[in-house]
């Protein structure tokens, strides 16, 4: 499978620069994509032509899941600049990753890492951790909140219900997200009010200041911290 892929950037003159990228995609029976070869333009003395800038193999999980996906940058003359890889692992919805790089000019890998944490439940709590540094310390970046349906759901039907309301957080925002129309209240945990509207669909109340917030939507109440 070919993709032709084309980037403007803008500049601050009004002026404009495109790049053109084509990338060849190799799948194998699943759908999964297990190579992408990437191309760039470029133009010397007899025109236009393309060169090979990075290479990407993919690795798949017997339930077709990221598995490991290593990666290689190239110069316009075919040397390695850069070599990257990533490897995932998970626990139930749960699942960490781990990423590797390092420029071939130097000696030291860079090291950073990724981590989703799902405790199950009604609501659902999720948590994105990050950390910099193979022995770097954990560090939350935001948690959110889904909420099903109330009464009794299997398993299975807990996994496929649609969440009744989405709370994150990131540094001074609170992401609200719900089903149709809904009222939606965010309150200090001093008490003062500091939105409240109808929302429908999605909402973002930012500017706050860092703190513990109650978020109420009709009867589900959650509290969430921002940083």
């Amino acid at each position: 499978m070919l993709y032709i892929r084309r980037d403007t950037v803008w500049k601050a003159d009004g002026n404009y620069t495109v790049n053109y990228t084509n990338e060849k995609r190799i799948l194998d029976e699943a759908g999964n994509t297990i190579k992408i070869t990437s191309y760039a333009r470029d133009w010397e003395a007899e025109g236009e032509v393309y060169y090979v800038y990075a290479t990407r193999v993919n690795e798949f999980d017997n339930e077709n899941r990221y598995a490991k996906a290593d990666l290689q940058y190239f110069s316009k003359t075919g040397e390695v600049t850069a070599t990257n890889n990533v490897v995932w692992e998970y626990d139930g919805k749960s699942f960490t990753q781990i990423q590797r790089q390092k420029e071939i000019s130097t000696a030291e890998w860079t090291v950073m890492g990724y981590k989703y944490e799902v405790k199950e439940g009604n609501p659902e709590e999720c948590t994105d951790y990050y950390k910099n540094g193979e022995n770097g310390e954990w560090k939350a970046d935001y948690k959110y909140y889904n909420y099903y349906p109330a009464g009794e759901v299997t398993a299975n039907d807990a996994i496929t219900a649609e969440p009744m309301l989405q709370v994150m957080a990131s540094e001074g925002t609170i992401s609200i997200t719900v089903n149709g129309s809904r009222a939606v209240q965010v309150y200090a945990i001093s008490g003062g009010l500091r939105y409240s509207a109808t929302v429908n669909g999605s909402a973002t109340v930012s500017n706050l200041p860092a703190g513990i917030y109650v978020v109420r939507v009709g009867k589900q109440v959650t509290k969430i911290c921002v940083r």
